[in-house]
């Protein structure tokens, strides 16, 4: 038996969603928008994704209603219609220069960079960067960051 991917199962979705929610054990709704746009998402990464992006936002967001403000931006920039205008169509903070960069530099200068703003507190710095804790953690130690 074949089983069909997440999404194309919309009721599992929202079941998923209110077991990992109340699993983090800090209860929370979501207001009607959110939920929209975590049904409309892909999820490419199945269930094991959605898992990350509500421990995400368990973590992170201190209301006890989840607003599209607290979803990441790769599903904020998926949605269709009046979700569209959320996005930044702006050129990219980092100007590439004509003799290139080492992606990996960068990538561990933003990460020390969002450590700094955020006073260390890794959850806050995944943030800043728009990543899960867990991928945020792993990156650090690829590149031997030390944080607390």
């Amino acid at each position: 038996m074949i089983i069909p991917p997440l999404r194309e199962r919309g009721q599992d979705i929202r079941a998923l969603i209110t077991h990992f929610i109340n699993r983090s054990g800090k209860p929370k709704t979501i207001e009607p928008d959110a939920l929209h746009m975590l049904l409309d998402y892909s999820w490419p990464g199945n269930v094991r994704e959605l898992e990350a992006v509500m421990e995400r936002i368990s973590v992170l967001s201190t209301h006890s209603v989840i607003t599209t403000h607290d979803l990441p931006p790769e599903i904020k920039q998926c949605g269709t219609g009046e979700y569209q205008a959320e996005t930044d169509t702006s050129s990219p903070p980092v100007d590439i220069p004509s003799g290139g960069i080492v992606f990996e530099d960068l990538e561990k200068q933003l990460l020390i960079q969002a450590l700094e703003k955020s006073n260390g507190v890794m959850a806050e710095a995944a943030k800043l960067l728009g990543m899960s804790y867990r991928t945020f953690q792993y990156r650090a130690d690829k590149f031997g960051i030390r944080h607390s």
